[in-house]
């Protein structure tokens, strides 16, 4: 209640400052909670959708991708949303059957877009230390998972996939070989990471010429564990997940660059897949 006055309550200060000020005190001890409610005093408070703004550096990676429990990756990943001034862009979050998915078609006001993009940026710039948690016998295998789904979330245009284009070989020393190559038979963090990099590519040339104009990534982006256990439901929906976003990157690669195709043509994980992986097509949709 304290929080709703600009000013504080009639004839009484404003506690909204110091409120936000010690919240960094209390937030030790129950993170989720804490993130929970500034995500709710964001979108009805200036002050502090401001204070939360201008300190993200101080939270977004130790919450949304350091912290080991999955409850607070996500309300870390609720408070970025928070941070978006649109009912539509928040309440579609909230609702969206897949957070692997684009917001397709959103119309945002230019002070809005500003926003987003001042967020999608520190997340980008990101993807550089989010290789300090993709070693599974550490850190278990979906710690980016909720980084990975809002960044995809935030692909309501042309403009924010060109934006990631500085940022191309981070993503590439991510998952290769750290997530690519291990034998983990389900990943999340690189189905997430492979759904983010397919999303950015759809209908952006720009992207599928970073991968197929790049020599390290065409001799090495065929290198990808795959489990094919087809009787293993687990499994099955896994694949389900990553495959298509997987050999949908590869698709595009091949449509643009016939050298690629070629490449691509003989390599000995290309073979096996039709082998393996074909037969069994109507296991995976899509």
């Amino acid at each position: 209640m304290l929080m709703e006055f600009a000013g504080g309550p009639p004839g009484m200060p404003s506690f909204a400052s110091y409120i936000l000020q010690r919240i960094w005190e209390v937030i030790e001890y129950n993170p989720s909670q804490c993130l929970d409610w500034l995500a709710v005093q964001t979108p009805r408070n200036k002050l502090a959708h401001s204070w939360v703004l201008q300190n993200m550096e101080n939270w977004v990676e130790r919450f949304l991708l350091a912290h080991n429990y999955p409850r607070v990756r996500t309300s870390a990943a609720y408070l970025l949303v928070s941070l978006i001034p649109s009912n539509s862009f928040r309440q579609m979050f909230r609702s969206t059957r897949s957070l692997h998915l684009p917001t397709r078609e959103l119309p945002l006001s230019p002070d809005t877009t500003v926003v987003l993009h001042q967020v999608y940026n520190l997340l980008l710039g990101l993807l550089g230390r989010a290789k300090l948690y993709v070693d599974a016998s550490v850190h278990g295998t979906t710690k980016l998972v909720q980084y990975f789904s809002f960044m995809t979330y935030c692909l309501i245009s042309k403009t924010e996939k060109l934006m990631f284009s500085g940022y191309f070989m981070d993503l590439w020393n991510l998952f290769q070989p750290k997530l690519s190559e291990p034998a983990i038979a389900t990943n999340h963090n690189k189905q997430a990471l492979l759904s983010f990099w397919y999303n950015m590519c759809v209908d952006c040339p720009e992207n599928v010429r970073l991968v197929v104009q790049n020599p390290v990534v065409t001799k090495n982006i065929a290198f990808n564990y795959i489990l094919a256990d087809h009787d293993d439901q687990e499994v099955v929906l896994f694949n389900r997940g990553m495959l298509p976003a997987y050999y949908g990157i590869l698709r595009m690669c091949c449509e643009q660059s016939p050298a690629f195709t070629r490449q691509l043509a003989s390599h000995q994980n290309i073979q096996w897949a039709f082998k393996n992986l074909t037969p069994h097509a109507s296991q995976y949709p899509g």
